[in-house]
């Protein structure tokens, strides 16, 4: 009979999955870039208002939820075992990135629409160094 493998989830699994989130959204936000350059169609000038409220909505709420899902997160006491620690708390993480990525994927987005600098730096820019300052060094506490 064949042993169960068991994840070993550490910090270099943490930081892979991180990694691979913060550079998701620069490169959609490259990306954007370059095509706004390169598109003919006018921006959606009329909706910017509408597009930042929802934008500064959404990366509000994702602030106060990544706080929550934080202060629900047992801290990491030095003299513990790190793996098991990413075991029992990877998917909060993960969900911590998840909304700082998912808020600065819509600026980026509505950005693209609208041309719109304020979409793209105070949203975008906001929620990318929500993500990044959320890594996994700093979830631990070390």
């Amino acid at each position: 009979m064949t042993q169960p493998v068991l994840l070993q989830f550490t910090r270099r699994t943490a930081t892979l999955i991180h990694g691979a989130m913060v550079t998701g959204v620069v490169l959609i936000i490259v990306v954007f870039v370059f095509l706004r350059q390169a598109i003919e169609q006018e921006p959606y000038r009329d909706l910017v208002l509408v597009f930042r409220i929802v934008a500064l909505a959404e990366l509000v709420f994702a602030a106060i939820l990544i706080r929550v899902v934080r202060h629900r997160m047992a801290p990491f006491e030095p003299a513990g075992d790190e793996a098991e620690w990413w075991r029992a708390h990877l998917a909060q993480a993960v969900i911590i990135w998840a909304l700082a990525e998912g808020a600065a994927l819509l600026g980026a987005i509505l950005w693209f629409l609208t041309a719109d600098v304020a979409l793209l730096v105070g949203v975008a820019g906001v929620a990318l160094a929500l993500l990044v300052l959320n890594h996994p060094r700093a979830l631990l506490g070390v």
